[in-house]
């Protein structure tokens, strides 16, 4: 571990320790309702151990598992926030035994935007999705922003390939939280919904393999490694947007620059983090981590 790393870990174990006060909170509020500062509470979780080590102590992660942590101020687009984690993993939302669990957090974080005067919360990955399972949130905040900065992102790309407005739309992972919406939003435009009965299998039989030759834009929306699960389905022609983190590993890039696929991935929100994120987001902050405005500069990254 890297002397930085260890310096942005101790700090950041002072800065939680001086504002586990709610008086501190409460001080802070008073100068946010005048300034209007921060305006969004992001709830992020680590995507992989590696992530987690950036942020904290490991003896720290009991402690952590349902307690927001405060790990960064974000700065983007006019606006401001702060991101706050947990050490709990997809595994351990996924656990109905976790439900009491999950609602205590997301009390906790409530209160703690009562006490700073923020009136956004938002949630990274597919807690969003978990917690409106579970009926314990009914904000579709982080999809509607999310949906915006795909739709942007294949704009972009769409300009840069020149194809038409109603080429063929794959969508992996349509049936989850943000895949159902955005499948509904997309009007009378071609569109191919996939969904993996599990991580591991790909869903051969939805999969429109009679578009095979063709122009098509498959969005990736679905779980960590499963479009890996596709790529022996795909050909040429296929452009490929992911929007899936963490970012997609060498192997997957490799594998889809081989059939000879545009590969993209949707970066983030053009933004920054203090401290900087560990992970894929050069020069850019997660969608979800951002307030909802109109025009949102979103970075797109070409891997192949």
């Amino acid at each position: 571990m890297s002397l930085t790393k260890e310096i942005r870990k101790l700090l950041l174990l002072i800065i939680n320790y001086l504002l586990n006060h709610s008086l501190v909170l409460r001080l802070l509020g008073k100068i946010n309702r005048k300034a209007r500062w921060i305006k969004n509470i992001f709830i992020a979780y680590p995507a992989t151990p590696e992530y987690a080590k950036a942020y904290a102590y490991e003896r720290l992660y009991p402690k952590m598992k349902w307690t927001p942590w405060l790990a960064s101020l974000l700065t983007y687009h006019r606006s401001s926030g702060i991101m706050m984690v947990i050490s709990g993993t997809e595994e351990d939302f996924q656990d109905s035994r976790n439900v009491s669990h999950l609602k205590l957090m997301v009390k906790r974080v409530e209160t703690i935007a009562h006490l700073l005067s923020v009136s956004q919360i938002t949630y990274a990955g597919i807690l969003p999705g978990i917690l409106y399972k579970n009926h314990i949130r009914k904000s579709f905040l982080e999809a509607d922003i999310t949906i915006s900065a795909i739709l942007l992102s294949e704009k972009q790309i769409q300009k840069q390939f020149g194809y038409s407005s109603d080429v063929p739309l794959i969508v992996i992972g349509s049936r989850g939280f943000l895949g159902a919406r955005l499948t509904d939003l997309l009007g009378n435009r071609p569109v191919y919904p996939v969904d993996s009965p599990s991580e591991n299998i790909a869903n051969t039989q939805a999969w429109p393999s009679h578009l095979h030759h063709m122009q098509a834009v498959v969005i990736n929306l679905s779980r960590k490694f499963v479009l890996s699960r596709y790529t022996h389905l795909f050909w040429p022609e296929l452009i490929i947007i992911n929007d899936v983190y963490p970012e997609p590993s060498s192997v997957e890039i490799e594998q889809i620059s081989t059939i000879g696929c545009s590969f993209f991935h949707i970066t983030g929100i053009k933004g920054r983090a203090y401290p900087e994120f560990p992970g894929a987001y050069q020069g850019a902050l997660p969608c979800c981590s951002t307030c909802h405005e109109s025009s949102l500069p979103v970075i797109v990254k070409q891997l192949c």
